[in-house]
């Protein structure tokens, strides 16, 4: 039985609604059989819900949290549909955590060519008849400022590492997108993948 919070979210999407129940009555009745047909359907439909969820990662997260719980609910021992959907969370986690890294990396930028800015007019208010003075500060100034940048700048696996610890809420820009084409690029391999039993340690 899905959540009464799937129920309503349900009522207001028919197509979506229809293809839940359609899903949720072939495996109950094993209309649909094996690991591989599971996998295939679980992650079509998946699909179809990521492509109505409007918000943050945090939002895609649940949506695909409260849909994948009714599924294994539908057929408790396959597993292929419960390691399709953690599969699923995992690169919503990983496009999110790559984006927000992007996104600092591009203000780490931003803020580098203020500063650049700002040495070029000291620069020029320094400088002496030949420039030497001026050149020599602006150097430093630079090398600190790149330095400083280097060592803040975040990457993508010290983001990955935080886990629990990133705010999924955070708006981040092209997000949907990006998921939507990670899930599309990657669903021959994530079915394969279900298929030869490889586990990625992912929940």
């Amino acid at each position: 039985m899905p959540s009464p919070a799937l129920r309503k979210w349900l009522d207001t999407q028919p197509a979506i609604r229809t293809l839940f129940n359609d899903l949720t009555n072939m495996l109950r009745r094993r209309k649909i059989r094996g690991p591989d047909q599971c996998a295939r359907e679980t992650l079509v439909f998946l699909k179809h819900v990521l492509g109505k969820v409007r918000g943050n990662a945090q939002d895609m997260m649940d949506h695909v949290h409260a849909v994948g719980a009714a599924l294994m609910e539908a057929r408790p021992m396959e597993l292929a549909v419960g390691n399709i959907l953690r599969r699923v969370l995992f690169i919503i986690r990983e496009e999110f955590a790559s984006k927000l890294a992007e996104e600092a990396k591009e203000k780490d930028d931003d803020d580098d060519e203020d500063d650049d800015e700002d040495d070029d007019d000291d620069e020029r208010d320094d400088d002496g008849p030949g420039g030497f003075s001026g050149d020599r500060a602006s150097a430093r100034s630079r090398g600190a400022s790149t330095t400083s940048t280097f060592s803040m700048q975040p990457s993508l696996s010290g983001v990955l590492s935080l886990g629990g610890q990133l705010d999924y809420t955070t708006p981040v820009r092209n997000l949907m997108s990006n998921i939507m084409g990670q899930v599309l690029s990657r669903a021959c391999v994530l079915v394969v993948m279900e298929l030869h039993g490889e586990r990625l340690g992912i929940v």
